[in-house]
């Protein structure tokens, strides 16, 4: 599912150090950048759409946080300079474990398993990643009777307009950017506090009836660029936290 979203950022409260917000268009003559992302879906064991949703985000902080120590600091901050795209793909068996061997970081989220890739170009992608599928992906629902306690989190809340549900590599992937932009938005010691404790989300599926109070009150909110499923200009989701 490729999807980046459109260059804004609702009630800006970056703080110091924090990595910058995508406000940028990409450079003239360029590809695009993205970061890819493979959700590893066994037939026998798929994962949930919310398991998948948490560790694709969560994957996509650790290599912001993380870029430095292996020396993928240039190729984040060239995919931060333009929209920051993200590409879910799903694999599994042999192709599963070839990615493996990519750069990249591998994320457990209860049923999910999340590997985020360090960002390049799309017109240079590997072929490991390249042949893997990125739409058709259909996966259930988290039950909501199963314990989800979690301390503090950030909550990803999908706007229940678009079902994203039914579209796991979008929901990830619109996920993802909701807990980027919150990292860059938020003061610099609740970044840190949320680091340190793992980061921890939660993502929640709102009704009809709720969510206009949250697009109106969250400090982060997604407008999606689409490239895929819902119309350019669409609040996908939003971000709060305390």
């Amino acid at each position: 599912m490729t999807d980046a979203p459109t260059p804004t950022t609702p009630r800006d409260r970056r703080g110091p150090g924090r990595p910058a917000v995508s406000g940028h268009e990409d450079p003239p003559g360029e590809a695009p950048w993205a970061m890819q992302f493979v959700v590893h879906v066994e037939k026998s064991a798929p994962p949930t759409v919310d398991d998948v949703c948490v560790a694709t985000a969560r994957s996509t902080l650790r290599v912001l946080a993380e870029a430095g120590e292996p020396g993928w600091q240039p190729e984040v901050d060239r995919w931060r300079a333009g929209r920051i795209r993200k590409i879910v793909r799903r694999a599994r068996g042999s192709a599963w474990a070839r990615s493996e061997s990519m750069p990249g970081i591998t994320v457990h989220h209860g049923t999910a398993e999340v590997r985020a890739f360090v960002p390049g170009p799309t017109d240079a992608v590997p072929v490991e990643l390249s042949k893997l599928q990125v739409e058709g992906l259909v996966l259930d629902r988290r039950d909501p009777d199963a314990p989800a306690a979690v301390a503090r989190p950030v909550v990803v809340a999908m706007n229940p307009r678009w079902d994203l549900a039914a579209h796991p590599g979008k929901a990830a992937a619109q996920a993802a950017h909701a807990v980027q932009l919150a990292a860059a938005t938020m003061s610099r010691a609740t970044y840190l506090d949320w680091r340190d404790r793992g980061f921890p989300i939660r993502v929640d599926w709102p009704d009809l009836q709720t969510w206009p109070h949250l697009e109106e009150t969250a400090p982060v909110v997604v407008t999606d660029a689409g490239y895929t499923v819902v119309e350019a200009g669409a609040r996908t989701c939003v971000a709060t936290w305390t």
